[in-house]
Order: C-alpha cells, then sequence, then structure tokens
C-alpha cells in the first residue's frame, strides 16, 4: 500500500498536502529502462488525480501519464528506479 498526496505549487516548486487516501501497486511494467506503475485508488477521490499533473507517492513528486475511473500511472524512468523505493 502506498499514500498518494496531493502536490500543491508553482513553476518550479511543489507544495504537498499530505495524507488524502492509500491507493494500492496493482502492476509493475516493464518497458525498455522504464518502469511503469499502476495504483489502484479510491474513486470518490479520482477527482483530484489529473493527467500530467503531480502526485506524491511516499515522499517522492512523480508525474501522473494516465487516469482512469479508479487508477492511475506513472512512470519510473531508470535513474528514478534506482533512487526510491515502492513496496
Amino acid at each position: 500500500m502506498i499514500l498518494p498526496e496531493r502536490v500543491f505549487g508553482r513553476p518550479g516548486a511543489n507544495w504537498i498536502r499530505s495524507g488524502d487516501a492509500v491507493g494500492t501497486i496493482s502492476q509493475f511494467r516493464p518497458d525498455q529502462d522504464a518502469l511503469w506503475v499502476t495504483i489502484e485508488f479510491p474513486a470518490d477521490l479520482m477527482r483530484y488525480v489529473v493527467k500530467k499533473g503531480y502526485i506524491t507517492l511516499d515522499g517522492t513528486s512523480l508525474t501522473v501519464v494516465d487516469v482512469y475511473e479508479s487508477s492511475f500511472t506513472v512512470q519510473l524512468v531508470a535513474y528514478t528506479q534506482t533512487e526510491i523505493i515502492l513496496p
């Protein structure tokens, strides 16, 4: 389980609002050097998750790639995969 946090900010900076909900990693999908991660998230809170927006997962600010009814995806480049730990 992970704790997504909405990120607020201005260009060049992100401010984080913590503790909105708990998500669950449902899929890891390798794609060359990248890793796609799908996270199941409460459907009633998906309105706060925006494609190309930012979301913080366990303290790491990531860009949302795709948004679905009750899940979203992020992509971890090779460098990010070596620098963070996701459950």
